[in-house]
């Protein structure tokens, strides 16, 4: 499939699903494909079919000089290879994406929510999910519970996901956490496809937010989940949220090298975010307290999950965001970054700067 540049992720799937087909993709229907594809693109898809910019296979570009190129793997490579997780908005301006797509058809969609739940329950939950096959992929999120006078306030866990199999295999799949806890909310279906991803978009609502990232190399350690429970239980508000959720990565989003391609975060298992959120009118000590709390919570993981930050959500806060985010890929994709646009008329924030 072929699609511009500008195209939000939405109307992709409205084409593809004419035609029973997909690309590894999103939640959140009003994204752009460039964005989403040029700093790698996450979804249920990947431990399947890899990240979303696998699946590119042309581009495009209109560089700095105002000449439009094409970049393949035989074409302009270096830029081909930086448009693979090098971000948007560095290079130049795609106007166009080719990329491969995969037949699709009925897929068990899962939501499950837990209580209260203790870290036995969470070293559980995520051997067995890593565990996984491939045709299983997920999102989990750990929010703090209510706390109540006296008590510690509880952990809950909800995920979402989608399972190429039967609902009989999934369930036997999750059985050593039912056996230990059986959730609370429980929905198993199988769906076409394009319905269940319908069904799982998340069409976002008007508040302000703020994620931090972090790739989890490896399977989940003891040390990452009572530096969850340390931090959830200390949420310090009553108005906003704090949370933690885990993108599932693993199996094919591993299957390529660190430098095939800019999308540097080929060793993980999980993708980590914290994520706190706000309203218009929150006062501003508590929306003070709700930064500290994360950046503190952040702090703690860093060190722990062993990986880069996701290029995809931007963090202003991150000090080492180049290391972070393109890790040992960041000296090519400077060099190209001065083959193409060595005056930097494509900036931002946190834009690749030119190699000197």
């Amino acid at each position: 499939i072929t699609v511009g540049g500008g195209i939000r992720n939405g109307s992709i799937y409205s084409a593809l699903s004419k035609v029973n087909r997909s690309i590894t993709h999103g939640r959140c229907p009003t994204v752009a494909a460039g964005g989403f594809l040029l700093g790698g693109g996450v979804g249920f898809d990947m431990r399947r079919h890899g990240i979303a910019s696998d699946h590119l296979i042309a581009t495009n570009v209109v560089l700095a000089n105002g000449d439009m190129v094409t970049a393949t793997a035989e074409t302009n490579p270096d830029i081909f290879w930086a448009m693979r997780g090098g971000a948007g908005g560095n290079f130049g301006i795609n106007t166009s994406f080719t990329l491969n797509t995969f037949p699709v058809d009925q897929i068990v969609e899962f939501q499950l929510g837990w209580s209260n739940v203790t870290n036995e329950f969470l070293d559980v939950y995520f051997k067995t999910f890593e565990a996984a096959p491939k045709e299983l992929g997920s999102k989990v999120t750990l929010t703090p519970g209510l706390a109540l006078e006296g008590q510690e306030r509880p952990m809950n866990v909800s995920v979402i996901g989608q399972y190429i199999g039967s609902a009989r295999d999934l369930k036997e799949i999750l059985a050593p956490i039912y056996k230990l806890q059986a959730p609370d909310q429980e929905v198993i279906q199988l769906m076409a496809y394009w319905n269940a991803s319908s069904y799982l978009s998340e069409a976002g609502t008007p508040d302000y937010y703020q994620e931090r990232s972090r790739f989890v190399n490896g399977p989940m350690p003891n040390s990452m989940i009572q530096a969850m429970r340390e931090w959830l239980t200390q949420w310090p508000n009553a108005q906003g949220s704090g949370s933690i959720k885990f993108f599932q990565m693993g199996h094919e989003t591993n299957a390529l090298k660190p430098t095939d391609t800019a999308f540097v975060h080929r060793q993980s298992q999980w993708l980590a975010s914290i994520g706190i959120t706000w309203t218009p009118g929150q006062t501003i000590p508590s929306r003070m307290l709700a930064h500290r709390w994360q950046d503190r919570f952040y702090k703690t993981i860093t060190p722990l999950c062993g990986g880069g930050a996701y290029q995809n959500f931007p963090d202003p806060s991150l000090r080492d965001w180049a290391t972070s985010y393109y890790g040992e890929n960041l000296n090519r994709l400077m060099a190209i970054k001065a083959a193409v646009d060595p005056h930097q008329l494509f900036r931002y924030h946190q834009s690749i700067r030119p190699l000197k």
